[in-house]
């Protein structure tokens, strides 16, 4: 065989390797020890969770793989590997394999990274999270204000009503669902409305649980008792009450 040819059937085989990598991951609900319904996401209760992996065409050469589950971001730890398995050979450039746990995952965002002898060839994240219509707010945050409608590292128990914007966290205890329009409301505690803020949560948002909005107004807060709420249509997630202190300076004061 003359060079050339070696050499030509050596590049083939390095170009048919560097095309591998991951076309697309379907993940499936346990059935029995068996996949079942495809579904997007895992819930927390989803112990054994199954997984069919494509991979684009080999043509040359047998490989060893090696699928890598992490813990990329979640309530109990950053960037912890799970489990990984081990695999000889694949049947029609696929990959099924599962991954378990004794106990409820913890939340957050997981990946998948599928190794070829040795090398990463592409990576998948994917969510564990109660659904979204089961959620609530759990947890709420009051932020103070730089001067400039910016809110600060500060946490507040109450607002000073010299701060005229005020900035409100909220935090779901899941995933928030992608194309959908939340709803800031904020009223009185007497029940009177002040203003109300639409939200569109979009397929490429970044958040994971956690919103954020800010109310305005052009002069001092009127102290008082407030409220707080963020829903999804007819649907609350939750509300919070709020005191707004006067703070303003008070003829005769010293």
């Amino acid at each position: 065989m003359h060079r050339q040819s070696i050499w030509l059937l050596l590049l083939v085989a390095s170009l048919a390797q560097a095309e591998v990598r991951i076309e697309s991951v379907t993940l499936y609900r346990d059935a029995g020890g068996e996949p079942g319904a495809e579904v997007a996401s895992f819930e927390l209760t989803d112990l054994k969770q199954h997984f069919l992996i494509r991979l684009s065409e080999l043509k040359l050469g047998q490989h060893q793989f090696q699928v890598r589950f992490l813990a990329k971001e979640t309530t109990q730890g950053d960037n912890v590997e799970v489990a990984k398995v081990d695999l000889e050979a694949l049947i029609a450039n696929q990959i099924s394999t599962h991954v378990e746990l004794p106990r409820e995952w913890p939340l957050g965002r997981y990946q998948l990274e599928v190794r070829m002898d040795g090398k990463a060839i592409g990576r998948h994240d994917y969510i564990i999270s109660p659904p979204w219509s089961e959620q609530s707010v759990g947890a709420w945050t009051l932020y103070g204000d730089d001067g400039a409608e910016n809110a600060t590292a500060e946490v507040l128990e109450s607002f000073p009503s010299t701060q005229r914007t005020l900035h409100f966290e909220a935090q779901t205890n899941g995933y928030i669902a992608r194309n959908i329009e939340l709803r800031w409301r904020l009223g009185t505690a007497e029940g009177e409305e002040i203003v109300v803020i639409p939200q569109a949560i979009d397929s490429a948002a970044e958040v994971f649980n956690t919103v954020t909005a800010k109310v305005s107004l052009p002069q001092d807060w009127p102290p008082g008792s407030y409220v707080i709420s963020l829903s999804e249509g007819e649907r609350e997630l939750g509300q919070k009450s709020f005191q707004v202190v006067d703070v303003s300076p008070r003829e005769g004061r010293e």
